[in-house]
Parts: structure tokens; C-alpha cells; sequence
């Protein structure tokens, strides 16, 4: 039955979803490991079943994080993360426009800000600020979880995965230098032929 709902296109009802998770998060390599659930909850009701999943299967949260950023820092990271994929002759993302940040924000202001406040009288709830530089907030983000929650393997893989990010990263850049060079003597040898000939 799930694979005809997600062939055709609808989404799988949230007690679904969590219930997958939730059988998920109770294998043994998720207990010893920890796990962090990015992105979620956010539409109204969410928080509750969520909460009750984990309970049904044994799992407990530690804390929840409530990142927030300012709605022109979000434009600004927009515009960058476009010019970005533009630069690496990239396709950008379809829903990086004002307007569609405009309704992601309507939809925070309506659903998921109800969300965070349950779970603030359920768990706790720690506020983070992650404006400015995105890799420094995200290294921040990692010690206050190590502090926060004694998740030290948490903060620890969050490290280890940023810096891989960068690395990877630079890596493309430099591939993409290479590659743009590579075109520019290409065609500097083609236009020197072509004078020849």
C-alpha cells in the first residue's frame, strides 16, 4: 500500500511515516549511536505523534533544537546558495524565490511555531540563532549539543561531517577551475587552428 501511495505522488499520513521511524530508531544501532530527526515536526499535529511514536517504541528525546534565522538572512543565503549553483553551471533550485521562502515562512508562522511550543512543555527545547556564516554556526551547533545533551558522538559526527563537506567542496571547485581552464586552452588551441588553416 505505501508504494502505491508514494507512485503516485501523494504523501504517506504522518502516523505512518512516524511509525516507520519509529521502528527505525528502535534498532540497536540507533540506540547505542543516537539519531537526530532534521526537519521535522512541522504541520500541526505532528509534535504529538511523534511524541507518541517514540514512546510507543521505548525511544527517548534528549532535547529539540529550534533554529532560527531572520527572513533577510534567509533571502541573502538564498541569493548566495543561486548565485552559487550559477557559478558551477548548475540548475538552481526551483523553490529558491522570494516567494516560495514567503510561503515556507507563512507556513512556520502557522503550523510549526505551534509545534515547537508543545514540545517545549514535553522536552527540552533549546533556541539557536544560526545567522552569519553558515559553517561556524553549524561547528557552534555541534558544541552546543555536546553540552546541551551530553551527545558528544552527536556533536562529534556533526564535526567530522561538516569538515567533509568543505573538503568536498573545495575539492569541486577546484575541479571546476580545473575544468574551465581546460575549456579556455581548448579553445585558444581551436581559435590558433582555425588561423592556421
Amino acid at each position: 500500500e505505501i508504494n502505491s501511495i508514494m507512485a503516485s505522488g501523494a504523501l504517506l499520513p504522518t502516523e505512518w511515516v512516524f511509525e516507520i521511524l519509529g521502528e527505525r530508531l528502535s534498532q540497536p544501532d540507533v540506540k547505542e549511536k543516537g539519531f537526530i530527526i532534521d526537519g521535522s515536526p512541522r504541520q500541526t499535529g505532528e509534535a504529538a505523534v511523534l511524541m507518541e511514536t517514540l514512546k510507543k517504541f521505548g525511544i527517548k528525546v534528549d532535547l529539540a533544537l529550534n533554529l532560527q534565522i531572520s527572513e533577510k538572512e534567509q533571502l541573502k543565503r538564498m541569493a548566495l546558495r543561486k548565485q552559487e549553483f550559477i557559478d558551477n553551471d548548475l540548475t538552481p533550485r526551483a523553490d529558491d524565490t522570494p516567494a516560495a521562502l514567503k510561503t515556507r515562512m507563512k507556513v512556520f508562522r502557522s503550523d510549526t511555531i505551534g509545534e515547537v511550543n508543545y514540545l517545549r512543555d514535553k522536552i527540552k527545547v533549546i533556541d539557536f540563532d544560526t545567522s552569519g556564516d553558515i559553517t561556524t554556526a553549524y561547528i557552534k551547533l555541534a558544541d552546543v549539543l555536546a553540552v546541551a545533551g551530553g551527545m558528544d558522538s552527536a556533536a562529534k559526527i556533526m564535526k567530522e561531517k561538516e569538515l567533509g563537506r568543505q573538503k568536498e567542496e573545495s575539492a569541486k571547485k577546484e575541479a571546476l577551475t580545473r575544468q574551465k581552464k581546460i575549456k579556455s586552452i581548448n579553445a585558444l588551441s581551436d581559435t590558433s587552428r582555425r588561423k592556421l588553416a
